[in-house]
């Protein structure tokens, strides 16, 4: 990133460049490019790497073209293993410029599964170093935040690495009415409505929320103070699957910054006084998921995310997370059961017309085929467009003109084949869903998985409110069948 920054190279397209030229060079026929920069770490963060490997196992490439071993995976020995496996079972061989490995024989799978474990060694070094600089850094007082907090911009020092925060005035005077609102003993919530009332835009979303209140009330960068470690990433496992969180971390470091305050200490620790009393009152809440329909279910009006919100008797409410918008409230449970009539209608028709589909199924594998066969002349077209290019039968305005009709029918068909791998309907889905539906006692957690992978999305509409409008609402509902 470095680099890229002050030498304006782009990484990613100087090895793609090396690549074609290679495979150029020893007549390689290149039917698809994987174009990822991402840390590595996981094979569960890199997407291309997700769809490579499903390629592979479909036995669709003969070889894999590399800059070097090393960029296949950076992560533990689980995903260094899943990587090795998949090339040996399906005989694909691992090109780079300076050697070929074949998985099947002993002495490449060996110096193959070497060079994954010191990528390994590689990538934790380089992140140790970064981990240190960034730590000198915040002991420097710089600010290493990608988005300055609002009241500030981000300003590069002078004559050093790094970046510090210059005030912005007009922003400044907003965070100082919201500590002085605080201590008046408003709450986060009217402050919030307040600030939307009069008009003023927050920093990066459309509206202010209680939230956003409060992480500002809580944030000691405005008496000059920098913040370091104090959501630190933590790994878990669930359900046989590393996830990340942030937890607080009581154990933060809290360094004198180079900026300048906007608010006096005094104001601040008297403002972290009530907001400990209010908070002490709130009843926690219980842990894990509690809404099965979460991230899917949306308003209507504003495309904001419907929110669950507890209410007594187990009547769940859930609501427009934008305050200003008209949308009403409905009952979580009438919501929920109006989608799942919906989901059981609807595979019943599909049911009606499974052996259809199936026969549908077997025509959309014709026609991938197809679309693969016309994606190996547009790059046999390609590579002449190159050697013409080269020759000087075309010259550079001709050459970039057909290169990108080429590149464009290209990248059309890539995603026709792509659109096609994710419409294929498996013939064994409706009977499975059909018996997951039959389950009374299931598992929030196991509902939202169910949800998720049927429901591509749902928007939720409801005008008027009250007792005499229960289910007064519309609900227009998007499968992924």
């Amino acid at each position: 990133m470095e680099l890229e920054r002050y030498d304006n190279i782009d990484t990613l397209e100087r090895h793609k460049k090396t690549l074609l030229e290679f495979a150029k060079r020893n007549n390689y026929f290149i039917s698809k490019i994987y174009s990822e920069v991402v840390s590595g770490e996981t094979i569960s963060a890199r997407p291309e790497m997700q769809k490579l490997l499903s390629d592979i196992e479909k036995g669709l490439w003969d070889g894999v073209l590399v800059m070097e071993v090393e960029r296949l995976a950076r992560g533990d020995t689980i995903d260094q293993g899943i990587v090795a496996r998949y090339f040996k079972f399906s005989e694909t061989k691992i090109i780079t410029p300076t050697k070929i490995y074949d998985p099947n024989n002993e002495f490449d799978e060996e110096y193959f599964e070497f060079g994954l474990f010191m990528s390994r060694r590689e990538y934790k070094t380089i992140n140790r170093r970064l981990q240190n600089g960034k730590l000198l850094s915040v002991k420097e007082g710089k600010y290493l935040g990608s988005i300055a907090p609002y009241g500030y911009k981000k300003q590069k020092l002078e004559k050093q690495k790094g970046f510090t925060l210059e005030i912005i005035e007009d922003e400044a005077k907003i965070v100082k009415y919201i500590f002085e609102l605080c201590l008046k003993g408003k709450g986060t919530t009217i402050i919030a409505d307040e600030l939307n009332k009069i008009g003023v835009e927050p920093k990066v979303k459309t509206y202010w929320t209680a939230n956003t209140i409060r992480d500002m009330l809580k944030n000691p960068v405005y008496i000059g103070k920098i913040r370091w470690n104090y959501r630190k990433t933590k790994r878990i496992t669930e359900d046989g699957e590393i996830k990340k969180i942030r937890p607080l971390n009581n154990e933060y470091l809290l360094i004198d910054g180079l900026h300048e305050p906007i608010i006096a200490e005094k104001q601040f620790d008297k403002a972290q006084k009530l907001l400990n009393i209010k908070s002490s009152k709130v009843v926690p809440k219980s842990k894990g998921l509690q809404n099965s329909l979460a991230g899917l279910i949306i308003c209507g009006y504003c495309n904001k995310k419907m929110v669950r919100k507890p209410n007594k008797g187990g009547k769940d409410l859930l609501f427009c997370s934008n305050r200003g918008c008209k949308n009403k409230s409905s009952y979580f449970a009438i919501i929920e059961t109006k989608i799942m009539n919906c989901i059981i209608y609807e595979l019943k028709n599909i049911n009606k017309l499974e052996n259809y589909k199936t026969k549908d199924n077997n025509n959309q594998t014709d026609e991938k085929v197809l679309l693969q066969k016309e994606l190996i002349k547009l790059n046999n077209i390609l590579l002449k467009i190159y050697n013409s290019y080269e020759n000087d039968i075309y010259d550079q305005s001709v050459f970039i003109k057909r290169k990108n009709q080429t590149e464009i029918q290209i990248n059309n068909i890539n995603a026709k084949i792509e659109k096609l791998d994710n419409t294929i309907i498996d013939k064994f889905l409706i009977p499975r869903i059909t018996v997951f539906i039959s389950n009374k006692d299931l598992k929030i957690k196991n509902k939202y998985k169910f949800y998720s992978l049927i429901i591509n999305k749902i928007e939720y509409f409801k005008i008027k409110g009250g007792r005499g409008f229960k289910d007064n609402f519309k609900l227009k509902i998007f499968l992924n069948i």
